[in-house]
């Protein structure tokens, strides 16, 4: 799931004009400087976009492919370095919920991760790391909150 993205760009690197919002860049135009064609699939050189193209050869719907590349996207790219560590990278319903967190919180994720890695606990599930971010909060055995985390807490605790 977490590699689709980087074969998008791969994708996108080698047939350009199949990107998003390319029609614009490269379409024809006249010596004022207007598109010349009247609509984008007059202008695409027969190659689908990257999504159609994946569903193709893979056959996972174009709706599943479009989730996976949301779900890569959200994501900050410490936490995919981290997440390929542990069983939770299979697990789209895990990725799904840590991709709609707050980057701040991903980060959280990523520093609880790395301290039960240290004492040697295994990562099954999301759920056992937001447990173990909870903990960490409640005993304050080490500063590991930024500024920023903190503001988010106050506000958390007041509701």
């Amino acid at each position: 799931m977490i590699l689709i993205s980087e074969r998008k760009k791969i994708y996108e690197k080698l047939y350009p004009k199949t990107k998003k919002g390319s029609f614009m860049r490269y379409g024809k135009r006249d010596l004022k400087g207007k598109l010349t064609i009247k609509t984008e699939t007059d202008f695409i050189d027969k190659k689908k976009s990257f999504v159609k193209d994946t569903s193709i050869k893979t056959g996972i719907s174009e709706t599943v492919i479009k989730e996976d590349l949301k779900i890569a996207k959200d994501l900050i790219p410490e936490l995919v370095k981290e997440l390929k560590n542990t069983s939770i990278k299979n697990s789209k319903k895990n990725l799904k919920r840590i991709s709609k967190a707050p980057p701040i919180i991903q980060e959280e994720a990523i520093r609880t991760m790395k301290m039960m890695e240290i004492e040697g606990i295994p990562i099954k599930n999301l759920e056992q790391v937001r447990l173990k971010v909870i903990e960490n909060r409640e005993f304050k055995k080490q500063p590991i909150l930024l500024k920023k985390e903190n503001m988010i807490l106050k506000k958390e605790k007041k509701e």
